[in-house]
């Protein structure tokens, strides 16, 4: 299930608006049935991208970006607010938080391995099409923990395959 960039607003708001916000995600598959719950993570400062992948056999929340930036207090609130507002849709108690992440859900959260981001040249500011990539990896193996073919030096040519699938997908 990948939930939409909004999540992350959503979940600041709290549980009960959340899960009302993202109930229609669900709607062909009930929350405790999905596999892994994708969400994508914007850090305002700087402006960078990360994902955070809800495991839901395991219990576990991981998260990771490109740049390895240190995870912000937040994003615990947000992580914390969707498994709540999971559990509102659930009626699941495999959503609290002391059922997740071995009895506690804190920071730092662990990270699934995405591949490291360049600051400078070719796959600097690349944070999106890395969560993009990331995200097909995670649904492909079926698996929060995947093992990464991509590389950011390699954007250029990552970039013109994500574009060419848009242009197949528009026909």
């Amino acid at each position: 299930m990948y939930l939409s960039s909004y999540s992350q607003t959503w979940a600041k708001q709290g549980p009960q608006y959340f899960s009302q916000m993202v109930m229609t995600f669900f709607g062909h598959c009930a929350v405790q049935d999905a596999t892994y719950i994708l969400s994508p993570f914007h850090f305002d400062s700087p402006k960078h991208w990360g994902l955070l992948c809800f495991d839901v056999a395991n219990r576990t929340v991981y998260f990771d970006d490109g740049l390895k930036i240190y995870q912000p207090r937040d994003i615990l609130v947000v992580a914390k607010n969707m498994l709540t507002g999971f559990e509102l849709l659930s009626q699941n108690v495999s959503f609290q938080e002391e059922n997740t992440n071995q009895t506690k859900l804190d920071l730092p959260l662990p990270r699934f391995n995405m591949p490291h981001q360049t600051r400078t040249g070719e796959g600097s500011a690349s944070c999106g099409i890395g969560v993009i990539l990331s995200v097909r990896d995670i649904i492909k193996s079926r698996n929060c923990l995947p093992s990464f073919q991509w590389t950011f030096k390699n954007m250029a040519s990552l970039r013109k395959e994500l574009m060419a699938l848009i242009v197949q997908w528009k026909k």
